[in-house]
């Protein structure tokens, strides 16, 4: 971390802190100046192994859908009882709770909403397809990226940590960016990407980061000098 007394447009209203870190956004998108960031508490990086019942040669590829940060640890897909391939899946996340989804197609994605989850199937021919009682492991393991704050989110995504000092756009890859981790911001220029208001509870989260959320006319909390 390294401090700065550069005026980031009403954002950062002093002693403030920076930090250089890097971003990660699931998709293109552009972020507005002000925007919360959280500290995620694993990585898109997603290991699979199979259990498989029958012949099936079908590979999947694991990843976070958008505004979903994924908990470290064991994802457990298993297959019901199929038929032709076709049928319900049961995902149980490292807490052990479980989310199912059914498919329509015999090597659909199977996709996993509420957990954040998407393991994008590949058929490379005939034979391929999903059996009963087949398993599908995506495991995650701890990263620490900053993402952008969610707050429903999970895996660290739910607890902001830092406030974006300028707008960025991201084309969904990581880059690196700055991140104001302490001092005082505008209240009123702060973000939360999802369309969420600010209230005293994102007040209150920020603080314990100590970063001080305060009202811009409310002079009085300005630290002006150099």
């Amino acid at each position: 971390m390294t401090a700065t007394e550069v005026d980031l447009g009403q954002v950062a209203l002093g002693d403030n802190v920076y930090q250089s870190v890097i971003l990660q956004s699931p998709g293109s998108d552009t972020y507005a100046k002000g925007t919360l960031l959280a500290r995620k508490d694993v990585s898109d990086t997603i290991s699979i192994a199979y259990t498989r019942q029958g012949s099936s040669t079908f590979t999947a590829v694991g990843s976070s859908l958008k505004r979903k940060t994924l908990k470290a640890g064991d994802y457990t897909v298993t297959a019901g009882t199929l038929s032709s391939g076709v049928g319900r899946w049961t995902c149980s996340d490292p807490d052990g709770n479980t989310e199912a989804f059914t498919t329509l197609a015999n090597t659909d994605d199977l996709v996993f909403t509420a957990m954040g989850l998407k393991l994008t199937i590949s058929d490379p021919g005939s034979g391929t397809e999903f059996d009963t009682g087949d398993v599908i492991k995506a495991t995650v393991a701890a990263d620490g990226d900053v993402v952008i704050y969610d707050p429903d989110g999970s895996g660290g995504a739910q607890t902001p940590v830092g406030v974006l000092p300028y707008a960025q756009t991201v084309a969904g890859s990581d880059l690196a960016a700055s991140m104001i981790t302490g001092g005082r911001v505008n209240k009123n220029r702060l973000v939360i990407d999802d369309g969420t208001t600010v209230s005293d509870v994102h007040v209150n989260l920020l603080k314990q980061s100590g970063i001080y959320a305060v009202d811009q006319d409310d002079l009085s909390t300005v630290n002006n000098s150099t």
